[in-house]
């Protein structure tokens, strides 16, 4: 039922041009412009995503998201209905779903750097999920964060601090401060088989 109301709102905010009496060729063709690199930004920062990469920062995907979304919305107000733009619409309305998506589930809740290269990662769960989601990340390519190891099982809630306490090359051993019902601290040993 939500899906068919959002389509409903984008449609109606799609007619909005309509009843504007004059076109401005130029501000149209600023807010296309905008519209496509925004679109580019956005697809290149969730196709890293979705391939374990994320970009630095703990507001830098939902930032990104939302301008993508901004812009979309300006676009499909202001620029008036052509053959691109209709050829756009539903190619727009699954990218602002899928940012919406990225957004709200997965969304970075805490990080701490372990070493110069190394950070563990929480990131909110997604709907199917009973806690958090940990990761281990590495820096590469001096902007992004890759996936070294990820743990879904531990089913804690609320994390609110994580204490390195070893961090070598066969072992990493963290205690996890929570608010759930499991032992508080919880504490977290990975093997490193070739991750770091």
């Amino acid at each position: 039922m939500e899906a068919v109301f959002f389509v409903l709102v984008l449609v109606g905010i799609n007619l909005i041009p309509q009843i504007r009496k004059r076109k401005n060729q130029t501000f149209e063709f600023k807010i296309s412009t905008l519209t496509a690199a925004s679109t580019l930004v956005f697809s290149l920062v969730n196709l890293f995503y979705f391939n374990n990469l994320r970009l630095k920062g703990l507001y830098s995907i939902p930032i990104i998201n939302l301008l993508f979304v901004l812009t979309v919305v300006i676009y499909f107000s202001f620029v008036t209905n052509s053959r691109l733009k209709i050829i756009s619409i539903p190619i727009l309305t699954v990218f602002i779903l899928l940012g919406l998506l990225t957004t709200f589930f997965g969304q970075l809740k805490y990080e701490k750097k372990i070493d110069d290269t190394h950070k563990i990662m929480v990131t909110s769960g997604g709907l199917m999920s009973c806690g958090q989601l940990l990761y281990l990340t590495r820096t590469t390519c001096l902007m992004f964060d890759k996936e070294v190891h990820y743990e879904s099982s531990l089913c804690l809630r609320d994390i609110t601090q994580i204490d390195v306490l070893r961090f070598n090359n066969e072992l990493a051993e963290f205690e996890i401060h929570h608010n759930g019902e499991l032992e508080n601290p919880y504490r977290l040993k990975i093997e490193n088989k070739n991750m770091w």
